[in-house]
């Protein structure tokens, strides 16, 4: 992800002028990091929840791989048990050169997936010039199926559906079996949406995030850390930075400040769309003697593998903390290939 180096230098040039604004009087011996440290520390947070974001979805595609290879050894399995039996068919008056199609078979009851293997068996399946081609009917389109040639034959066919997206649930399609044009009578198969992974994208929210919240301080959006107290941004459209500040009249004084964001109230995805995971960071700024595993915030709620976007983070800040509290929180999500999440 492209950081840009505007917001670092605003960020730190903000922190410094607060630091100078704020002496903080406190008899406990004072830490402060100096600012290359601390700029690295940020890029470090922003780069681990990207790689854990990453991680998350490449997990889940190994996941379907796996599972698309479990598939394929459950189509050789059932070939090989039809092989070992007779197969009687209905006698029918036919045209002796038309397919016929007499049962479909694919490994996932549900369905075909795009890319995915099924088999057809019945007779007529094979051309003067090979084999039979095979089209399916989704939507306004009509596609073709990619043969595996070397387990076709006159009375079967192994095949690959087309890829496909845009649906969002179970669907009946039409399919067809052309022998030199002749061709068989349409067969309904089913197929299935393909589920991806990613991350948010938060600017397709950018309304929701402004008039769907709810916060103890009134929050704004910002373009850098200087435009004011407690504001968020959006770091490369997929992570959520927010920031609050809160000054003292009393510089010697150690006094906490509290609060609730509450973001996406009642936005949830739409088209099957589902939250897999909320990436949450405490971005802890420190200028003082913090204890060990301090933080500046908590992610107190949020719901997986449902459309529900909302989420709750309690913040919170004293001396020690710089008087900041930052945070910062993307969301991994998984739907149909080819729909619209917002």
């Amino acid at each position: 992800m492209k950081k840009s180096a505007t917001f670092f230098s605003v960020f730190f040039i903000v922190f410094s002028l607060f630091s100078q604004e704020n002496p903080i009087a406190n008899p406990k011996a004072i830490v402060k990091l100096d600012e290359a440290t601390l700029k690295n520390e940020l890029k470090l947070k922003i780069d681990k929840i990207t790689l854990e974001a990453q991680n998350l979805i490449k997990t889940s595609e190994l996941g379907k791989k796996k599972k698309n290879e479990d598939l394929n050894v459950k189509i050789t399995s059932e070939i090989n048990k039809k092989m070992k039996i007779s197969r009687i068919e209905t006698e029918r008056v036919i045209n002796p050169n038309q397919p016929v199609v007499t049962e479909v078979y694919y490994p996932d009851r549900n369905g075909v997936k795009p890319n995915g293997e099924f088999v057809l068996w019945g007779n007529n399946f094979q051309t003067t010039s090979g084999i039979a081609i095979v089209t399916v009917v989704i939507g306004q389109n009509t596609l073709t199926c990619k043969p595996l040639p070397s387990k076709c034959n006159p009375e079967r066919l192994q095949l690959i559906m087309p890829d496909f997206s845009g649906i969002i649930e179970p669907t009946n399609v039409l399919l067809t079996v052309d022998k030199d044009g002749v061709k068989s009578d349409p067969v309904n198969i089913t197929i299935l949406p393909e589920l991806v992974t990613t991350q948010l994208d938060l600017s397709k929210f950018k309304n929701q995030l402004k008039t769907d919240s709810q916060n103890s301080v009134s929050t704004v959006q910002a373009n850098n850390t200087s435009d004011g107290k407690h504001i968020y941004i959006m770091e490369g459209n997929t992570i959520l930075c927010v920031y609050h500040n809160c000054r003292l009249n009393n510089e010697n004084a150690a006094t906490e400040y509290t609060g609730i964001d509450e973001w996406f109230l009642t936005t949830e995805l739409k088209n099957n769309w589902v939250i897999k995971k909320v990436i949450f960071y405490d971005n802890m700024n420190k200028c003082g003697t913090v204890s060990s595993g301090q933080t500046s915030a908590n992610l107190s709620s949020q719901t997986s593998n449902a459309p529900i976007l909302n989420t709750r983070i309690t913040w919170y800040n004293n001396q020690n903390m710089c008087f900041q509290s930052n945070y910062m929180v993307s969301y991994v999500i998984e739907g149909p290939k080819g729909t619209n999440y917002w």
